[in-house]
């Protein structure tokens, strides 16, 4: 299995827990860092450790870094709005 495909499956997990955080505590979305931005954290510790694990020819692409910040988002946001939880971005 390649790298890009373990990182794109955790981000969707820190999407699905993100989102679960979310619904079960409406209260979290309204801290200083947004729930977006804890996708964002957990995908920059990912790429920290596999940084430091990899030999230079298993590393994530930028191609695979994006698509997984957009897939833990997008998942968090499906799981918000199917619970009926307003979120705000901004």
């Amino acid at each position: 299995m390649k790298i890009d495909h373990i990182f794109l499956a955790y981000m969707a997990v820190v999407g699905v827990v993100t989102g679960a955080i979310v619904v079960a505590a409406p209260w979290t979305a309204e801290f200083a860092i947004k729930p977006y931005f804890w996708v964002l954290i957990a995908a920059a510790l990912f790429d920290v450790v596999n940084y430091q694990r990899s030999d230079g020819a298993n590393r994530l692409g930028v191609g695979a870094r994006i698509s997984g910040f957009i897939l833990g988002g997008l998942v968090m946001l499906a799981i918000t709005t199917m619970a009926g939880v307003t979120v705000k971005f901004i």
